[in-house]
């Protein structure tokens, strides 16, 4: 039996378990960056649509009180 190659056979299967593992903790970090854009979007597209339902609304009801003649309400605190 020669050694060298079975040598040399497990410094191929280690090499290419490294690589392997390299290759695998790269796509893990990717998905975890993608992951946080994602999220981060999905908070942004939030925002937005709260935004403009809302000045939306109150556009809707500043019309509907013109259109009825109801004054606006005030805060007085």
């Amino acid at each position: 039996m020669n050694s060298h190659i079975t040598l040399s056979q497990n410094e191929d299967d280690y090499d290419f378990d490294l690589a392997m593992a390299a290759r695998d903790r790269e796509q893990h970090d990717l998905n975890v960056r993608n992951g946080a854009y994602r999220q981060a979007m999905s908070e942004v597209a939030g925002e937005l649509y709260l935004h403009t339902y809302t000045r939306a609304f109150q556009d809707e009801m500043r019309k509907k009180r013109e259109a009825w003649g109801v004054p606006a309400y005030t805060f007085e605190g």
